[in-house]
């Protein structure tokens, strides 16, 4: 969440910060939820395996 509100006040100011985060999970193959709702009910489970799985076999 810090990172899109980081870019999207920098480099995409212009664009919605619901329709930049939906941009990011896009292109890092994420089927999360919508910038408003992250706050409150966070990453998903599977998310936060797949991120480890991913973390593990580049050590």
């Amino acid at each position: 969440m810090r990172y899109i509100d980081n870019i999207g006040s920098t480099l995409f100011r212009d664009v919605p910060k619901d329709e930049l985060m939906r941009f990011n999970s896009y292109l890092l193959n994420y089927a999360e939820k919508s910038y408003s709702e992250l706050a409150t009910s966070g990453l998903s489970a599977d998310c936060v395996y797949r991120e480890t799985q991913r973390a593990l076999a580049g050590v």
